[in-house]
């Protein structure tokens, strides 16, 4: 008897990639708040300064740049190309982090694990689902990880800017370049 054509381990190996990209990822959009906070006029939004919640935490920098006069005009699509694409690509993670396999069976056959999601809003059931390939979800990581080089890039252009950092050997630039 031949082995099927895919394997748990690939599928397993690529959600943990997607894992560990996505917590860079974070970790730099939590380096942009705290620059947006810290230097960049962040407390005079009048609103908490966002820790958990991504929704927040993109909510928030969505708040500062619509107030802001310098940042939308060295980068006009700033939000377009991290903020919005960050959000898109977050609903795919959280479906393929949380989501059950609704076909995991047939996984080593086919290559293909449907995952769905329940969430319980205001009362309303509200499922989601989608099929997904190995190749899909390493799609996902390697946006991800491009995401987060480019979030970090630009906390790094803000915290220079603002004199937060001065040391170029500590920037999250140079510890996420080696991702």
């Amino acid at each position: 008897m031949s082995d099927p054509p895919h394997n748990y381990d690939d599928l397993f190996r690529a959600i943990g990639e997607v894992t560990v990209s996505w917590s860079y990822l974070e970790t730099a959009v939590d380096a942009w708040i705290d620059a947006i906070w810290f230097s960049w006029g962040g407390q005079a939004l009048g609103i908490e300064r966002p820790r958990t919640s991504l929704g927040r935490k993109l909510d928030f920098i969505r708040k500062w740049y619509g107030g802001e006069e310098k940042w939308p005009v060295l980068f006009p699509d700033l939000l377009k190309l991290t903020v919005d694409r960050i959000d898109r690509l977050s609903d795919h993670r959280h479906l393929i982090i949380h989501g059950l396999s609704l076909d995991f069976a047939d996984f080593p056959e086919t290559g293909i694990t449907t995952l769905e999601l329940v969430k319980h809003k205001r009362g309303q059931r509200l499922r989601a689902n989608r099929a997904y390939t190995v190749s899909d979800i390493k799609a996902l990581r390697d946006d991800t990880t491009k995401l987060a080089i480019m979030v970090g890039a630009i906390v790094e252009i803000f915290a220079t800017d603002s004199g937060l950092i001065e040391d170029r050997d500590d920037s999250l630039v140079k510890l996420l370049s080696k991702l």
